[in-house]
């Protein structure tokens, strides 16, 4: 009943609102939308194009989902504000500070303090599942950005 209220006051404003009961998975997307933005956002930096960065959103949800159920969520919950429209924001836009840290490295501007919290969820999520470092484009990320690896070369293996 709060929900609804929540929802009700927002209704007809530029924010749009929807409930879940499926707490793990929104809190696990949270988390998850700001590690893939990563790639995004070195993929532009690198200049790989539109099309390879639309290749890369597609590994990232693809492998979003997959994570979703390895640890008891939902992969329906990615279709969802919370899961693909709040990830899609993040990581296609400008202002997101995790597009901006993956761009950044990709034109080889190396932060050294870390203001993306995709970095430090890297290892939040390897927490959660033994096997997100299998997945390719969860790898590259890990490998650029924790293992300092050449990050064209992580990049295009992973797609």
């Amino acid at each position: 009943k709060d929900a609804e209220k929540v929802i009700k006051l927002f209704k007809g404003t530029n924010l749009t609102l929807e409930y879940s009961k499926d707490t793990r998975s929104v809190s696990l997307l949270g988390i998850l939308k700001n590690i893939y933005a990563l790639s995004t956002g070195l993929s532009d930096g690198l200049s790989l194009g539109s099309n390879f960065r639309s290749c890369v959103a597609l590994q990232a949800v693809k492998e979003i989902q997959e994570i979703l159920s390895e640890v008891g969520g939902k992969k329906e919950s990615f279709l969802t504000y919370a899961g693909l429209s709040d990830f899609l924001a993040t990581a296609y836009s400008s202002k997101s500070r995790n597009y901006q840290y993956g761009r950044a490295w990709g034109e080889g501007k190396k932060a050294t303090d870390n203001l993306a919290e995709g970095v430090d969820n890297i290892a939040r999520i390897k927490k959660y599942t033994k096997h997100a470092s299998e997945k390719p484009l969860f790898r590259a990320i890990e490998n650029i950005f924790k293992k300092n690896k050449e990050p064209r070369k992580e990049l295009l293996r992973a797609i």
